[in-house]
């Protein structure tokens, strides 16, 4: 009996012994289970603190093929200065890693403000397109009013002192009439160029946009702090915008350029219609002011040999006083015709120089698309060389110029003593 007791006892305590380690690993496998669905925390800022943007699109690991546009949207010349200052305070990170991070955050902002030029490059662009017809039809009524100029009406009290400042005016507008003529003329060539390099330029920078979407998309090294890793992330990011910023802009101008053919045709017309109204304002008030400083010239002298008369029963010292008024007073006639020689002179002058100057302009930029010099760019020199005018005349007087300053400047100072 008791053999078969224990018989019986034995089968039914191993039975228990497996149901309860069976019973103990589904207990771990459970608990295993829920320790991995539960969220993880980040310790340093806890479960109810929200991160700074900046600083999770820097830790966040890029999966391949994921947009990053809108992250790299998110970062801003204000929000890098914040964290590049809060690094250099830290006490946990050594002064290479700093070095290495400022130098990172440095770049970043300079690829930021990089960008916002080309932004706002591609938006003036833009504008210019669209506004192209109206400022073609405002342009061509310009044009239209500057062929219909009137001489100005002077009021007759103009006295020469109002005459002379006049025409300084009128010779400043000159010299901006002809450095805007000469900007216009020289834009064609400007625009050919960059339609030239523009496609270049947006290769170059497309495959760098590539490289730099390559580099986002690898994970970083292991071993490299996340403040680091987060400085060279945004750095990245701000490199594509810039990159992406540019080829968009590019594409605007060409855009601009397709656009505004007839424009720069008319803005060439208009400028060449504008210089020549600057110079019959300029011709205009110089004739002016010479025929205002004659008249005075004309009534000193009058006043002069007038004076002399009512002197001549006066004392012998008043009589010489009034004769040397009367030299004085035809000395400023005689200036004043020489003035008006002198002028004009000096406006032949600058005009002849002007012109030298656009056709050596004109012949170095055939030379440069050409080059080099040749046989036929040759011959084209040897006879704009023989056309060139002869300055000997010119250069004799620019050496008696200093004794004629120097002795008018003498004569001057006796006058004054007088």
């Amino acid at each position: 009996m008791s053999s078969v007791r224990v018989a019986r006892f034995v089968p039914t305590k191993t039975g228990t012994g497996v149901s309860v380690a069976t019973f103990a690993v589904i207990l771990i496998l459970v608990e295993s289970v829920c320790f991995r669905a539960q969220p993880q925390q980040n310790p340093a800022t806890g479960s109810g603190q929200a991160q700074d943007a900046n600083a999770v699109i820097a830790t966040t690991p890029v999966p391949q093929g994921a947009p990053i546009t809108d992250t790299a949207a998110q970062l801003t010349p204000k929000g890098l200065q914040a964290t590049k200052k809060q690094i250099s305070e830290s006490q946990e990170l050594s002064d290479e890693v700093k070095a290495k991070i400022a130098e990172a955050y440095d770049k970043a902002i300079a690829q930021l403000k990089s960008a916002a030029d080309f932004e706002a490059r591609k938006q003036q662009y833009s504008q210019a397109r669209k506004d192209a017809p109206d400022t073609l039809a405002k342009t061509k009524e310009l044009l239209a009013g500057q062929a219909a100029v009137a001489p100005p009406e002077v009021p007759p009290e103009t006295t020469l002192a109002q005459a002379d400042q006049v025409l300084t005016a009128a010779r400043l507008a000159l010299e901006e009439a002809r450095e805007n003529v000469a900007t216009w003329e020289n834009e064609p060539k400007r625009r050919a160029e960059r339609r030239t390099k523009i496609p270049e330029e947006s290769n170059t920078a497309k495959q760098k946009l590539e490289e730099v979407k390559t580099k986002l998309a690898t994970p970083e090294a292991e071993g490299q702090g996340a403040e680091l890793t987060q400085a060279n992330r945004s750095l990245l990011l701000t490199q594509q915008r810039a990159l992406e910023s540019q080829i968009a802009s590019s594409a605007e101008e060409l855009l601009f350029y397709d656009a505004a053919n007839d424009l720069l045709a008319a803005r060439r017309d208009l400028a060449a219609r504008q210089l020549a109204v600057a110079e019959k304002m300029v011709e205009f008030w110089q004739q002016k002011a010479g025929a205002l400083r004659q008249k005075e010239a004309e009534a000193a002298k009058k006043e002069a040999i007038r004076a002399k008369e009512d002197t001549k029963y006066d004392h012998p010292a008043i009589q010489a006083i009034a004769e040397e008024n009367v030299k004085l007073a035809g000395i400023q006639t005689e200036l004043g015709a020489k003035v008006q020689t002198v002028t004009k002179y000096s406006e032949e002058i600058d005009a002849k120089l002007a012109a030298v100057k656009k056709s050596f302009t004109e012949l170095r930029a055939k030379v440069e698309t050409a080059g080099r010099v040749t046989d036929t760019m040759g011959m084209v020199l040897l006879g704009r060389r023989e056309k060139l005018p002869n300055i000997s005349g010119n250069l004799r007087k620019m050496r008696g110029r200093p004794s004629d300053i120097s002795l008018m400047q003498f004569h001057e100072m006796e006058r004054d003593k007088e």
